[in-house]
């Protein structure tokens, strides 16, 4: 562990109130800033700048039954797991997500009842190693205590058959390249 710096003073970390430090502590503790559509973690991960922008609208707009969701599940709330919001994934933005367990979380309206874009919107997330957990916006609204234990289930491991819940057909260690599943690169 360094005490000094190479000059021989100690070294002293002043952080900003957002937490990034400031740089004027002789060390920088804010990394060096990514390019727009680049995401930390995730294997070469590039997503266009349109993506990115429209994940942050969505963010800045959100519903209500969206805003209450968020407030259950922020901050490891759940089963200690952590979710991010408007999370684009491939040609999708889903919205709430738990990277850690693969799992995605979508809030329905009633212009979701039946439809074909939300089947094919599953299987593209599945075949990707994610699970997908589906609530209609008034569960969210009239029920947050149902929702609550449906996601603790499924995050636990033990989803009901009852519940709108596609388990992920690629397992999450099975992931790998993505090109061998689609034939291009994303």
């Amino acid at each position: 562990m360094l005490n000094q710096s190479n000059t021989g003073r100690p070294l002293t970390l002043t952080l900003s109130p957002e937490g990034r430090g400031d740089g004027t502590s002789g060390v920088s503790v804010q990394a060096p800033p990514r390019p727009l559509g680049e995401r930390a973690g995730v294997r070469g991960a590039k997503l266009s700048a349109g993506r990115v922008v429209r994940a942050r609208k969505l963010r800045r707009n959100e519903t209500i039954a969206e805003h209450k969701f968020w407030n259950m599940v922020r901050d490891r709330r759940v089963e200690g797991a952590k979710f991010v919001r408007q999370y684009p994934i491939g040609r999708y933005v889903a919205d709430f997500v738990c990277r850690d367990q693969m799992l995605v979380v979508e809030l329905d309206g009633g212009q979701h009842s039946e439809a074909e874009s939300d089947i094919i919107r599953t299987q593209y997330l599945n075949a990707r190693g994610y699970s997908v957990l589906r609530f209609w916006n008034n569960e969210v609204l009239h029920n947050p205590d149902g929702c609550w234990q449906a996601l603790t289930h499924v995050l636990q491991g033990n989803p009901s058959p009852d519940w709108r819940f596609a388990p992920a057909t690629l397992s999450p260690e099975g992931r790998g390249d993505l090109t061998a599943i689609s034939g291009k690169q994303e």
